[in-house]
This record gives structure tokens, sequence and C-alpha cells, in this order.
């Protein structure tokens, strides 16, 4: 969902660029990590939260050649929040026991 966005800002008609500040959710967000038995899966979002989360957008278009043209995309989407595991939990070789635990979830583009 976009909350904001900006008209092209270039008084050249050839490039344009938009910055939008978008509001994210997550959906179940089941995760494991290694993805096998020596992992545990739990639900991310149960410790984050579903949202809304800051996710601002900003894309740079500048034309190259007939009908071609360089894109610059920058889309970070970082969640960090503080939450608690009801059972124990195997991530990535570390045990985190039950209670307060810091999780962290990072999708850029």
């Amino acid at each position: 969902m976009a909350l904001a966005g900006l008209p092209a800002l270039a008084q050249d008609p050839t490039w344009s660029l938009q910055v939008e500040a978008l509001a994210a959710s997550q959906q179940p967000n089941r995760v494991q990590s290694p993805n096998n038995s020596t992992a545990s899966r739990f639900s991310l979002d149960d410790i984050t939260g579903d949202g809304p989360f800051t996710a601002p957008r900003i894309e740079a278009v500048m034309p190259w050649r007939e009908r071609q043209e360089w894109r610059l995309l920058v889309a970070p989407l970082n969640v960090e929040e503080r939450g608690t595991l009801q059972n124990a939990v195997r991530f990535q070789g570390v045990t985190f026991a039950p209670g307060a635990v810091d999780a962290r979830y990072q999708f850029n583009s």
C-alpha cells in the first residue's frame, strides 16, 4: 500500500525519479535454518508481529538506447523487533532458550 508518492522530480523528461513511503506487513512467516532436522521451524511473525513496517522505495530511470533504459531501485525492508519465544528454538546452530529474544528480518532490493 503506497502511503505517499512524489511525481517525477526531473526537469529533463528523459529521466525520472520516484520516491515512495510504503507500509509493509507480513503474513505467517515460518523459518528454519538450516532447512533440516537439526534446526527448529518457528513463526517469525509471532516474535516481530505482522506490521505495518516502514518500507521506503526509490527508483531512478534513465533512457540509454532505443527501447533500452537504466534503472536503479533501492527498496530496503528491515524489521527488528523484540519478542518472546515460548519454547527453545535451534537456529543456525545456536539454541535459544524460551524468553525474550531480538529478531531481525531483512529483505533488500
